[in-house]
């Protein structure tokens, strides 16, 4: 891994705003940018990757970034404010609403294969109505 000191849309040292023990590196393996925190404990830990520098990795770290930029961690999101947090509640929320619509399909299916199946059986279907004579005998 190449270790990468400035790039012309400026986004090195914006990264170096939000905190100087960030490291950017280009990473021949996987050909894309590795960002790399070198941690309180002593260990250097990726952050994430990404195919190219641009304002959204700025934004994306921002955004990540628990202690907003202090070097001691005197301050912790809550929940409401996690970015990672709102986007697992997004998620779940997004899943609930595909299971939902896939559930309201699967009843709708099931009912209109439940009535063909009355309709070629000859059967009158649950709520259906049946026809009677009026003089059964007649």
């Amino acid at each position: 891994m190449v270790r990468v000191d400035d790039h012309v849309t400026n986004v090195i040292r914006d990264i170096q705003a939000i905190s100087d023990r960030i490291e950017v590196y280009w990473n021949d393996v996987g050909e894309e940018f590795d960002l790399v925190e070198h941690c309180l404990d002593g260990n250097w830990r990726l952050i994430f990757s990404v195919p190219e520098l641009n304002g959204r990795v700025v934004e994306r770290l921002r955004r990540a970034d628990h202690w907003r930029g202090n070097d001691v961690p005197t301050h912790r999101l809550g929940e409401d404010e996690d970015y990672v947090a709102q986007m697992d509640r997004h998620n779940e929320e997004m899943e609930r609403k595909r299971s939902e619509e896939t559930a309201e399909k699967v009843r709708y299916a099931g009912e209109e294969i439940a009535w063909a199946l009355d309709v070629v059986n000859d059967r009158p279907s649950v709520g259906g109505s049946i026809s009677v004579p009026k003089d059964p005998d007649g």
